[in-house]
């Protein structure tokens, strides 16, 4: 009996089929929870926020209660004007953590966007300035922008000049929301913008 060989390139294609097939198996996720979400916070800020949500999705499936993830949902959420997801999200996470300043910073300023319960806004707010760290300054103008809803706006100018202490250089978008309530309090009660300073 002759023994008959296959031709190489059908080898190497069963070959190639048997070793995918193999490979086919689940492999654990080789990413942190942490790593995913600063992953999904880059898709996010590359405008892509269907692999941002992947990214968030899958933070929560390797740990379910993650705050980060909750709020990077919530974030994305938000910027499609899906508020009342958004709001769901920021809880979750602060259920999760309650002292997560950025759930808590976000959260109030949801509530400030929709002009409701400014008070909660507030207690939110100041608790998340007591242990905001890099954030301080955009809870002080989180804050600051209640205040001035309040009508509070010798408050508001404190918590604003405050924050354009704090603000990094590389902060452009902060800068200018601080300018533009300056100006608003400037418009609202003149002079304000002086006691403030003194």
């Amino acid at each position: 009996m002759k023994l008959t060989t296959l031709p190489a390139a059908f080898t190497l294609a069963l070959l190639l089929l048997v070793w995918g097939c193999a490979g086919a198996r689940p492999v654990a996720d080789p990413l942190t929870p942490r790593e995913h979400v600063t992953l999904g916070e880059l898709y996010a800020a590359q405008g892509h926020p269907e692999l941002a949500a992947n990214e968030f999705e899958a933070a929560l499936r390797r740990e379910g209660e993650f705050p980060p993830a909750w709020v990077g949902l919530g974030n994305l959420a938000f910027q499609a004007g899906e508020l009342e997801t958004a709001e769901r999200n920021y809880r979750r996470a602060l259920r999760a953590a309650p002292e997560h300043s950025g759930a808590a910073n976000n959260l109030a300023m949801l509530y400030l966007l929709g002009g409701k319960r400014l008070d909660e806004a507030e207690r939110l707010a100041r608790g998340a300035l007591e242990r905001s760290g890099i954030l301080k300054p955009y809870v002080l103008e989180t804050l600051a922008s209640v205040y001035v809803r309040q009508g509070r706006y010798p408050e508001a100018a404190a918590a604003v000049e405050e924050a354009e202490r704090l603000v990094a250089p590389d902060s452009p978008v902060l800068q200018e929301r601080l300018a533009q309530l300056r100006r608003e309090l400037h418009a609202l009660s003149p002079g304000t913008d002086r006691a403030a300073r003194i």
